[in-house]
């Protein structure tokens, strides 16, 4: 995800390209951590 953007947004962009591809993939990836957490956390509750 992040060098997809990056391609797209660095030529416009520049640095700021880079910085907003990788806050969306930091995102991205947190975003997901998170879910991966919730429903592992669940499962392993019993619940």
């Amino acid at each position: 995800m992040t060098a997809g953007l990056a391609l797209v947004l660095i030529p416009r962009f520049g640095a700021e390209g880079a910085a907003g591809a990788s806050a969306v993939g930091y995102a991205a990836g947190a975003g997901l951590a998170w879910v991966l957490f919730a429903r592992l956390s669940r499962r392993t509750r019993g619940g």
